[in-house]
């Protein structure tokens, strides 16, 4: 079967999510994490896309980024798995593919979604500066490589203001329904977006942004006895 292509907005944020292969760890120590990150920002000044929050787990990685192109996304994470993958079986003694198949991703609408996304990478990872971008957005450290994103400034005046609003925001976590909403999106890659956003989105893309109407088709009408 062939594979669904991935659909990516130039100019816009998108979740990205790549996971271990087999579950299998895709870090093991703290070297391994400080040559993730190296390579993350290396191929992503390289490739021209702008990241504005990450989270390394022992088995996954996200991250909230916006592309320049349509091709940007992928060279950028296929440079990352070249460059991040061949150090990594060297150092550990094994061979072949780190990750499980393809990354996942979905465009995210400008707004209130950005801050679910950003929430979706970061709120496993909220003290530990080698795990995730949070310490950034809470004023425990400055990545002057990262970008905050627009719904992150909307959050407050001062730079104060927005994080302590993103601590309540992260300390709140995700409910069902958003995990739901973002987990579908990135299963699907369909934008995480309202119908309207949606409909704008349609003629950009080969991929079914709504679902097919249930039921049988209706016939349509004829004219006369037959």
């Amino acid at each position: 079967m062939a594979r669904q292509p991935r659909f990516v907005v130039p100019g816009q944020l998108h979740l990205l999510r790549q996971r271990g292969h087999d579950g299998e760890p895709i870090v093991r120590d703290s070297e391994d994490r400080r040559r993730w990150l190296d390579a993350l920002r290396d191929t992503a000044s390289t490739h021209r896309v702008v990241v504005h929050g990450w989270c390394l787990d022992d088995d996954e990685f996200r991250l909230l980024a916006r592309p320049p192109d349509g091709i940007a996304l992928s060279r950028m994470v296929q440079d990352l798995g070249r460059r991040y993958v061949a150090a990594f079986n060297l150092r550990h003694g094994r061979r072949g593919t780190l990750w499980d198949g393809r990354f996942r991703c979905a465009a995210i609408q400008p707004g209130p979604r950005e801050l679910v996304a950003l929430a979706f990478v970061e709120h496993r990872g909220t003290h530990d500066a080698a795990s995730s971008s949070a310490p950034h957005h809470l004023g425990l450290r400055l990545d002057p490589w990262l970008d905050d994103p627009p719904a992150y400034w909307a959050l407050g005046n001062t730079p104060f203001d927005r994080q302590h609003a993103w601590r309540s925001r992260l300390e709140q976590g995700l409910g069902a329904a958003e995990t739901a909403s973002v987990e579908r999106a990135l299963r699907s890659g369909i934008p995480l977006a309202d119908p309207a956003w949606l409909r704008e989105l349609q003629p950009l893309t080969r991929l079914r942004l709504f679902p097919r109407p249930r039921g049988r088709p209706r016939r349509a009408a004829t004219n006369g006895a037959g």
